[in-house]
């Protein structure tokens, strides 16, 4: 959450707009975030603060690493016998 907070500020990005981000959405070699459908539904980049490209690489690593787990497990669940 506090990354959340940290990126949505120092980009100037809006609420909805930082919690829509996907992974191909962070260019991180270039330091700048693509945000899709935005205000008015319109495209825009903004800039990434060079402060959190290192939080935001070790999270997009966490989140590679759980998500073949999260996929392989049952949409409702294990079943009970």
């Amino acid at each position: 959450m506090k990354l959340l907070t940290q990126v949505r500020q120092g980009s100037g990005l809006r609420l909805l707009e930082c919690l829509r981000l996907r992974m191909q959405d962070l260019d991180l070699w270039r330091h700048r975030i693509v945000v899709r459908g935005g205000k008015g539904d319109r495209g825009r980049i903004t800039v990434m603060p060079v402060l959190f490209e290192d939080p935001l690489r070790r999270h997009l690593a966490a989140v590679r690493r759980c998500y073949p787990r999260d996929i392989a497990w049952p949409r409702w669940g294990p079943t009970v016998p």
